[in-house]
């Protein structure tokens, strides 16, 4: 039987920190020294101007972000958040590097939990989980983010890896493989991720779902008809929708379907990876809410493509 408990994952501190309280304040003197670094590693902020990024903090209210510079910031745990724009440049340039590494070191851990699932894939491979990759450049200035039919996390938990900032639903009807992507989220320590066991179909009509997301994203789930009733009524008017396709399916032969759902086909960006050398990218804008009466029931859209 499926626990109820695990058909809503959502990570995050904060509210356990709230319940713990504020730690007890020591009689003596605090240590000279502060306590090593608990803080993931920021990006720096852009050249161009664009909004500097966010690194989630731990438990500490002190972090020690360089011990040569000999610079400290005191972070209030309700916040949970320091801006990049606050660092030194050199700084925030040096741990832009290291924010890369353990990038690179969770999306390796992955691919080892992918592997060590029974069932989950055929053929783990670090080049399936690279592949996501290819649609980080379309996520603009996305806040949230929903991966329809997830499966092994593909292409959802790779982007959040990336892009923690974001905000990322996994929806995944297949029970074994959503207790996979609860493991799998618990294991890489990712914050604001939610897994959602339902279907697809019944997921479009849920108020806390439907036409919530700025971006939602899908590979391999199933022809483009399908695929946008599936997706399009869970994003936002002025959002959009990002398949992962090949240059073998004809992305025009949806027009219709998805000119029904509320959406506009954008354009098609080749996007070549190792895994898919001839892979695409399909985008499709979101201009009109989608009509009520879709997604159909269970299995219909898959039956009877639009």
């Amino acid at each position: 039987m499926w626990p109820a408990a695990l058909t809503r994952y959502v990570t995050g501190k904060s509210k356990l920190l709230r319940q713990l309280g504020p730690e007890p304040q020591e009689p003596h003197e605090p240590p000279q020294q502060p306590p090593p670094p608990t803080c993931s590693v920021p990006k720096s902020t852009a050249e161009d101007g664009s909004p500097p990024a966010t690194a989630k903090l731990e438990t500490s209210t002190l972090v020690l972000l360089d011990s040569q510079a000999g610079q400290i910031w005191a972070v209030s745990r309700s916040a949970n958040l320091v801006k990049t724009s606050n660092f030194p440049e050199q700084l925030s340039h040096r741990y832009s590097y290291m924010g890369i590494s353990m990038q690179d070191s969770k999306l390796d851990q992955l691919v080892r939990l992918i592997a060590g699932w029974p069932g989950l894939m055929a053929r783990p491979d670090r080049a399936l989980v690279e592949d996501a990759l290819v649609l980080l450049e379309h996520l603009g200035g996305a806040h949230n983010l929903v991966d329809v039919g997830s499966g092994a996390g593909l292409p959802g938990l790779p982007i959040k890896i990336a892009r923690p900032d974001l905000e990322v639903t996994l929806i995944e009807a297949d029970q074994a493989k959503a207790a996979f992507l609860v493991h799998a989220c618990a294991e890489l320590g990712l914050e604001q991720v939610e897994v959602v066991a339902r279907r697809a179909e019944e997921a479009g009509h849920d108020p806390r779902l439907r036409e919530k997301f700025d971006v939602a994203v899908a590979r391999a789930l199933a022809p483009l008809p399908v695929l946008a009733e599936l997706c399009l009524p869970l994003v936002r008017v002025g959002g959009r929708l990002l398949a992962q396709k090949t240059e073998a399916e004809d992305p025009t032969a949806a027009a219709r379907a998805i000119q029904l759902l509320g959406g506009e086909l954008s354009l098609v960006v080749a996007a070549p990876s190792t895994a898919r050398g001839t892979g695409t990218v399909v985008v499709i804008d979101k201009t009109r809410p989608t009509p009520a009466l879709y997604p159909r029931r269970a299995g219909v859209p898959a039956h009877k493509p639009l």
